[in-house]
């Protein structure tokens, strides 16, 4: 629902500049990836994610940072669900 609600209000084909709200957007969906037992593409779409930000925001910019959080609480889990196999 959220991605439909992102495509309808900022489509990229007619706001190129939008990315960054696709990016923000694939960071988040990315730890559900990890859930569902997706991890390398979780990681796969975190990079995607982490260079789009970093383009617009800058290494320290809040959307980055909080990407950086999002990616160390999935691999600590990911690490732990490999713990209990």
């Amino acid at each position: 629902e959220s991605h439909r609600l992102l495509q309808t209000h900022y489509p990229l084909a007619k706001d190129p500049t939008a990315q960054w709200r696709y990016a923000a957007w694939e960071a988040v969906n990315a730890n559900l990836m990890s859930l569902q037992g997706r991890p390398d593409e979780a990681q796969a779409t975190l990079a995607h994610a982490r260079e789009l930000l970093t383009k617009r925001f800058g290494a320290q910019g809040f959307y980055v940072r909080r990407l950086e959080q999002r990616a160390k609480s999935m691999n600590h889990a990911l690490a732990e669900t490999g713990k209990q196999k």
